[in-house]
């Protein structure tokens, strides 16, 4: 898994002290390195970091921006580089509440629906149809 985690941590990674310390001996146990190592704050300091774990920024396209003066705080610009992102679709759960099924309406509507059940050449298109016709009365009764 790719991770960033960025912000304005208020905490000087410039200077070695506890608060600095801390934060890289956490950062480290979840895999992440430090990557911002230049002021990141009009007073100076390197406060405004960006961590990371796989690799994924390009180096030569971080850029602090000490010229904009928008804020006392400075913007840090970077590039991911290409990367595969395996984009799994969700499984899907679906229940059904068959607690308030008219079951005598449900049993009438299933002889309805398999009297007219026709067989197939094919034994597996008999059971599909026979499935679909099933399914297709549970869903009038049970959504």
């Amino acid at each position: 898994d790719y991770m960033l985690v960025g912000g304005d941590f208020n905490i000087h990674m410039e200077s070695v002290n506890s608060f600095s310390s801390e934060l890289e001996q956490l950062t480290a146990s979840y895999g992440l390195h430090q990557i911002i190592h230049q002021p990141t704050h009009a007073n100076g300091g390197t406060i405004d970091l960006l961590f990371e774990n796989s690799n994924i920024l390009d180096p030569s396209t971080i850029q602090v921006k000490s010229q904009c003066n928008l804020s006392d705080h400075y913007p840090i610009l970077c590039s991911t580089k290409n990367i595969l992102v395996n984009l799994k679709k969700p499984k899907v759960i679906s229940v059904r509440d068959l607690k308030t099924i008219d079951k005598d309406l449900l049993s009438s509507n299933i002889l309805e629906a398999v009297s007219c059940f026709e067989l197939h050449d094919q034994f597996h298109d008999s059971c599909l149809d026979f499935f679909n016709k099933l399914n297709d009365t549970l869903d009038l009764h049970a959504p």
